[in-house]
């Protein structure tokens, strides 16, 4: 015979609610953290690919400085410039520039056609001119990159190169 006071086994209702929302606590907080590292990535992958840009646009105006010949420097005091004029072997005008937070070339007094993507930021760019008659012309190239994504207007990577030009 069976005892009919015998206690079931199982959750009350009460239980059940409380395990729930703790799991629900827990699943928000984790999705919270998977989100930020989701966000922290893709402005990552923005920088990288701001810094990579600029680092090709810098490697781009070494290889035409290092054949340049009649260095000038515009727009700033004792061989500190913002704009950089020279001429090339086949006789074109170069002029290097930062024009609305991009690095630009203008060749022969055209349009400054940019040399940076749309998504980084150029800030400071600048050229230190150093002409002694008895060296070649040495041109420092110093300028600020970041990518132009919400969150990452102080994250700015300083990149500085100096180039020594071969007609000399």
């Amino acid at each position: 015979m069976k005892n009919i006071n015998s206690k079931k086994s199982g959750f009350t209702l009460i239980e059940l609610l409380i395990a729930v929302s703790l799991f629900a606590i827990a699943v928000a907080i984790s999705a919270g953290g998977f989100v930020r590292a989701l966000r922290t990535q893709r402005q990552l992958i923005a920088l990288i690919s701001a810094n990579s840009s600029a680092s090709l646009a810098i490697e781009q105006m070494a290889r035409a400085i290092r054949t340049g010949l009649d260095f000038n420097c515009l727009g700033g005091p004792l061989g500190v410039c913002e704009q950089l004029t020279f001429t090339t072997v086949a006789g074109d005008q170069i002029t290097y520039l930062e024009e609305e937070g991009s690095l630009r070339i203008q060749t022969n007094d055209g349009k400054a056609q940019p040399l940076t993507p749309a998504d980084a930021e150029i800030r400071n760019l600048q050229f230190i001119l150093m002409n002694d008659p008895n060296y070649p012309p040495r041109v420092t190239i110093t300028m600020g990159v970041t990518a132009k994504s919400y969150g990452l207007e102080g994250s700015i990577t300083n990149l500085q190169t100096t180039v020594s030009s071969r007609n000399f």
